[in-house]
């Protein structure tokens, strides 16, 4: 690994790549399901480390903690006082950069459902059906119900974490849906507060999508020093990346604090 630009680090090889993504995670729970056979943990991994991809620490907490650096593909490193929880973050994130695609021709209403579409996918993986590939692993994260609480213990469900992965996902996914839309309760209240800060950080960036869009998506069909002149472009001085942006939208999550703090 590299640093590229300052603050910024570059996993160049595949084996570098290999050896980030198995020595990330802090949790034992987390390190066994990371090298078991699960088809998502492979997936996740496979795509991660087909491509170069970069990280870096947090410069400010408190302001970046919505900046979702993972949409292009940059990983911010933080520590969590609940390492169960840390973990959780790093497998969202990374779900995210395994699976985002990068579609500039999209107009923003579409460009819109695109993004809210692999926040689902990154949602469902690490705090829904997570806790049905490790089922010990609930008793140490939140002490609050969550919404995959009530799941958990119908044999119905627990069945098909057993014998049918995709169907299990199938059938929360669709339940999840209508908890975003049509929230009966405070815990599905706070998903459908979610969906809507999500849209607040897709309107910061309305005039600027495009461009991002196009350098990622140039970057995957080869042009890697097109993209880091870009992120070099737009880093301050003080190493945060897209700062205007960042400063933007945490004014949005100053005003929308009903969201759980620990993400």
């Amino acid at each position: 690994m590299k640093e590229i630009i300052p603050k910024i680090y570059k996993l160049e090889t595949q084996e570098e790549r290999l050896n980030f993504f198995e020595n990330l995670w802090s949790t034992d729970l987390f390190k066994i399901f990371i090298r078991s056979e699960n088809p998502v943990v492979q997936m996740i991994k496979r795509n991660y480390i087909k491509y170069p991809r970069y990280y870096y620490y947090m410069q400010d907490r408190d302001k970046e903690r919505a900046a979702f650096t993972s949409w292009y593909n940059v990983l911010s490193l933080k520590k969590y006082e609940n390492s169960y929880i840390q973990d959780l973050y790093y497998f969202h994130e990374l779900t995210h950069i395994a699976t985002m695609t990068y579609e500039p021709d999209l107009d923003f209403k579409s460009w819109c459902i695109k993004m809210r579409n692999n926040e689902v996918l990154a949602s469902m993986n690490s705090e829904v059906l997570i806790y049905f590939y490790i089922p010990e692993y609930r008793q140490y994260t939140f002490k609050e119900e969550i919404w995959v609480d009530r799941f958990l213990n119908k044999d119905y469900y627990k069945s098909l974490a057993n014998q049918d992965l995709a169907q299990l996902a199938i059938d929360l996914t669709s339940k999840r849906a209508n908890a975003y839309e049509n929230p009966k309760d405070a815990v599905e209240q706070i998903l459908s507060d979610f969906r809507q800060f999500s849209h607040l950080y897709y309107n910061v960036w309305k005039k600027h999508y495009v461009e991002l869009e196009t350098v990622l998506r140039n970057f995957y069909k080869g042009d890697v020093v097109g993209f880091e002149t870009f992120l070099q472009k737009n880093q301050s001085k003080s190493g945060i990346l897209f700062k205007d942006k960042v400063e933007k939208h945490q004014k949005n999550y100053i005003k929308r604090n009903k969201l759980r703090p620990n993400y």
